[in-house]
């Protein structure tokens, strides 16, 4: 099968010996025990090389067909608090925009179409005083469409599932009904909804549908075309500047979502993660499968963590315990870590 074998130049690894070099090294060879697969050669001379090996690796960008690249001396940069690429940001309105997937448009066509799904993510610790919301501001275009409903036509509006408002085609005062009647433009195209900071969660899906309603007179043919197009405009946005970071932890649930609290540092510079002195093949996936949760919360891979084997009894290691915050894999046996 195919693999990754991380070590040092010159050591034995289940039989084979990893490449000679003075640089950190990445190199992908045919597995000796069967070349149909491929081996991830992760080498260097020291924890520090290893790491920036490791860093490299994390970054991508390479050539086509690169088989082998010799990393160069490099400073891995040490995290800010919520720094998380992933995380929409809280210094600033952001666009609704922003936040679609590269294959998405903020465009629907036809009658019947599928809701837009606007995913992103928050850090799990937002809060807000009580009586104050989130804004989010929504812009769309209905269909000028003449055999369109106006008076039913919504845009639904949910988040995580809550349904926040219907947003009416036009607008509902009495003077715009009036105006309306007249022959004038009464068309709503924006509308700003408060949200109350309870409804953000690290995981959010919003979504916004068009239900066009047509006018009951309407031919089958009609409603067929997929011409007719509505939009969400880029004058769309949610703003958190206003939220601050505040929580009562431990929280379980923070920790599923979004790896939090240790994923306040995405980078995990201020975390040490424990492991048995001599620890199985189970607690070792368990801890990798807890950094590959934490790197796909994020957006960014854990580069300037701690690793600690058995309980420490001075040094360096027994510092970091208590200077950092410390995430051990252990079992219920093992008395030293519980």
């Amino acid at each position: 099968r195919h693999g990754i074998v991380i070590g040092h130049p010159g050591e034995q690894v289940g039989g084979m010996t990893l490449p000679e070099t003075d640089k950190p090294l990445l190199r992908i060879i045919a597995n000796p025990a069967n070349p149909a697969y491929k081996l991830l050669l992760i080498v260097g001379k020291n924890d520090t090389a290893l790491r920036m090996a490791a860093w490299r690796l994390t970054r991508g960008n390479f050539a086509p067909q690169t088989a082998t690249l010799d990393v160069e001396s490099q400073t891995i940069p040490v995290g800010k608090a919520y720094d998380a690429p992933r995380w929409i940001p809280t210094d600033r309105p952001v666009r609704l925009s922003e936040l679609l997937r590269k294959d998405q448009s903020p465009t629907v066509s036809g009658v019947w179409h599928e809701p837009l799904r606007i995913a992103f993510r928050a850090a799990p610790d937002l809060y807000l005083w009580d009586g104050e919301t989130i804004p989010l501001q929504v812009g769309y275009r209905f269909p000028s469409e003449s055999w369109i409903n106006e008076d039913k036509s919504l845009l639904s509006v949910t988040l995580n599932g809550t349904f926040l408002n219907n947003l009416a085609m036009n607008k509902q005062g009495p003077l715009e009904k009036v105006w309306r009647h007249l022959g004038g433009d009464a068309r709503q195209e924006r509308f700003t909804i408060p949200l109350a900071p309870y409804l953000i969660y690290g995981d959010n899906q919003l979504s916004m549908y068009f239900n066009v309603v047509p006018k009951d007179d309407v031919p089958c043919s009609v409603l067929l075309n997929n011409n007719i197009k509505s939009r969400i405009t880029d004058d769309s946005w949610i703003d958190l500047s206003k939220t601050r970071h505040f929580s009562l932890l431990p929280n379980l649930s923070y920790f599923v979502g979004a790896s939090f609290p240790f994923s306040r540092l995405a980078d995990y510079s201020q975390t040490t993660l424990m492991l048995p002195a001599d620890p199985s093949e189970t607690q070792v996936a368990t801890l990798l499968n807890l950094a590959a949760r934490s790197g796909n919360a994020t957006g960014t891979a854990l580069a300037n963590n701690r690793v600690v084997l058995g309980m420490p009894t001075g040094g360096a290691d027994l510092q970091s315990l208590r200077e950092r915050d410390v995430l051990a894999v252990t079992a219920l046996d093992q008395q030293a870590f519980n």
